[in-house]
């Protein structure tokens, strides 16, 4: 029978209530599997990372060597009231707890085919409980980066807690290798393909020089500070004797 097209658009077709049920069926299959993570994977998200750490380290002073009174110095001022556990206000809130970054991350890995389609990458989470909270933008460019230019994938799935670094840091421990092996970079990609250790002990060892150069610049500065306060009260001490009287 021929119905004219008009009676559609005054009457659109309304769905049978089959196809109904089973589009709310297929929403909730997809709620269930986003599972909310426990307390104890909350709490492991929360272990600094080593870099994070380092760098939470760099961010405090060394040594106020500018205070003269030898009480008052203090040479563990960089670890005084350090944590190796990130607050509510370092990792952006608490909107991650909810394992919604981790789900657009592991979809995201999916699509590069770092993960299999449909996996729940529960060996990834295993292995770097901090992906609950990380970036997913800076994760998948850090995987792109390992299986471009690190070893492959192979490389990634022999460690999968590479995934915890930020690009510039795989960049560098790139550059690391080259620098000590005095090996063209193509020649570092095979011999991390080969290794898969190599490049995170690679991405450790610039970080380790990058904290290294940190202290002592900071040293630097310090005894700077410290040379000029003494010159100043050497100046001062001087004027004093030339001029007792003076009461300066």
């Amino acid at each position: 029978m021929w119905v004219p097209r008009i009676l559609f658009l005054a009457f659109p077709l309304i769905p049978n209530k089959d196809s109904v049920s089973s589009f709310y069926r297929h929403r909730r299959l997809l709620s269930l599997r986003k599972v909310v993570p426990s307390d104890a994977a909350i709490h492991d998200a929360r272990e600094l990372l080593s870099w994070e750490a380092a760098e939470l380290q760099m961010t405090s002073p060394l040594l106020n060597l500018s205070e003269r009174d030898p009480d008052n110095l203090d040479f563990n001022e960089r670890s005084t009231g350090k944590t190796n556990r990130l607050e509510t206000s370092d990792v952006g809130g608490t909107e991650w707890e909810d394992s919604s970054t981790w789900e657009a991350t592991r979809l995201a890995l999916e699509e590069i085919q770092v993960l299999p389609t449909g996996s729940s990458g529960a060996n990834l989470l295993s292995a770097l409980p901090q992906l609950l909270r990380l970036p997913t933008d800076t994760v998948v460019r850090a995987a792109e980066l390992v299986c471009s230019r690190g070893g492959g994938p192979g490389v990634l799935e022999a460690d999968p807690r590479l995934l915890a670094y930020r690009p510039d840091q795989i960049e560098r421990g790139l550059s690391f290798l080259t620098t000590m092996t005095a090996s063209p970079e193509a020649v570092v990609t095979a011999l991390c393909a080969q290794n898969p250790a190599l490049l995170a002990a690679g991405i450790e060892g610039s970080l380790q020089e990058k904290a290294v150069a940190s202290v002592l610049e900071s040293a630097g500065t310090a005894t700077s500070k410290a040379s000029t306060a003494a010159v100043m009260d050497a100046s001062t001490a001087l004027k004093q004797l030339r001029n007792p009287c003076s009461g300066g």
